[in-house]
């Protein structure tokens, strides 16, 4: 029920004065059952891999140690798979894909001011941790703009070394790609841009759209939808307006 709430205190005015009413917004529910297969997947520890179990789980994860030291998952992650391997068990998050009627919502115009555009983003996108960026992908090599970064993938297609020195493992996908699961640290992940991914002011910020809010992880951003769909209540950026 996490999405039920605005995803900073700044923006609980808006609730209390009616302008966004999230108890609308239905998000993924399990059926007991289903919950119970999940817990007994789990539990059992004999599996390859659990894949796309609720984020209400989760505690069980840290229960029975089925993950690295340093891993975890986001607040608006919404399911999780945990896959066993050599040395134990990996945990990988999973954010929410929202649908094309969700992101039709926030495309366009609206007035900041000046006038600025959410539009689609067309490209490839690389999440750093959680945060996502615009990414262009030419064969084995993959450039991030706004972050002046520009990496290889190796000859194997097991890591991708980057133009600050960093060298990124490989967690998943087709060793002839880029795209996958990465790691280094913390989960990476390369892909090509999704429905919910979306481009703001002039291409500079990456966001998520996600249950009628949007999220800028690189600045640290979240704008609630209003109940009339004329306004963005943001948490650092006041508040947008259609034109």
């Amino acid at each position: 029920m996490f999405h039920y709430y605005p995803y900073r205190a700044s923006q609980l005015r808006h609730v209390f004065d009616n302008e966004i009413n999230r108890f609308r917004i239905s998000g993924p529910v399990e059926s007991s059952s289903e919950l119970r297969r999940y817990s007994d997947a789990l539990n059992r520890r004999d599996k390859d891999s659990v894949e796309g179990a609720p984020m209400e789980l989760l505690y069980l994860v840290y229960q029975l140690g089925l993950k690295g030291g340093m891993e975890g998952c986001r607040a608006y992650d919404t399911t999780f798979d945990v896959t066993r391997v050599s040395d134990g068990f990996h945990l990988e998050c999973n954010d929410a894909v929202a649908t094309a009627a969700d992101v039709e919502k926030f495309l366009g115009s609206w007035i900041k001011p000046p006038v600025v555009q959410i539009k689609p983003n067309e490209f490839s996108t690389v999440v750093f941790g959680a945060v996502p960026a615009l990414a262009h992908i030419n064969g084995t090599t993959i450039e991030v703009p706004n972050m002046k970064l520009r990496g290889q993938l190796s000859a194997d297609g097991n890591n991708v070394a980057w133009s600050n020195g960093q060298t990124w493992q490989r967690r998943s996908g087709d060793r002839a790609r880029l795209d996958g699961r990465w790691w280094l640290k913390d989960p990476h992940s390369i892909r090509k841009a999704r429905v919910g991914d979306v481009l703001l002011t002039d291409d500079n910020f990456a966001g998520i759209v996600q249950y009628d809010a949007i999220m800028v992880p690189e600045r640290d951003f979240v704008g609630a939808l209003s109940s009339d769909r004329k306004k963005i209540f943001w948490n650092a950026m006041g508040t947008w307006t259609r034109p």
